[in-house]
């Protein structure tokens, strides 16, 4: 038995490792260290329409890589959430 019967690791390499995800299922948080803009895009893609109201995407590397920033900058372009950065080399955002 899970210590932490709600939480889920889907080990592999994404997309690849949330193909057995079912499209109905809902997250409260997901991180993200994945290093390249089309890695980004992807994640976003896929995770923000399956977030939780208040959930929290939370990405590796954004002030540090080129590619991470520009694909969260051109994704919430036109969303309503905040994209805030934070001192470690981070960005987070909350879903509304």
């Amino acid at each position: 038995m899970q210590a932490f019967p709600n939480v889920f690791y889907h080990k592999g390499i994404f997309p690849h490792s949330v193909k057995k995800v079912p499209e109905n299922e809902m997250f409260s948080f997901a991180h993200f260290d994945v290093d390249l803009y089309e890695s980004t895009l992807g994640c976003l893609n896929f995770f923000y329409p399956r977030m939780n109201p208040g959930g929290v995407m939370l990405s590796h590397d954004y002030s540090i890589l080129h590619g991470v920033r520009k694909a969260f900058e051109e994704f919430f372009e036109d969303k309503i959430e905040e994209l805030i950065e934070l001192p470690s080399t981070q960005c987070m955002v909350v879903k509304r």
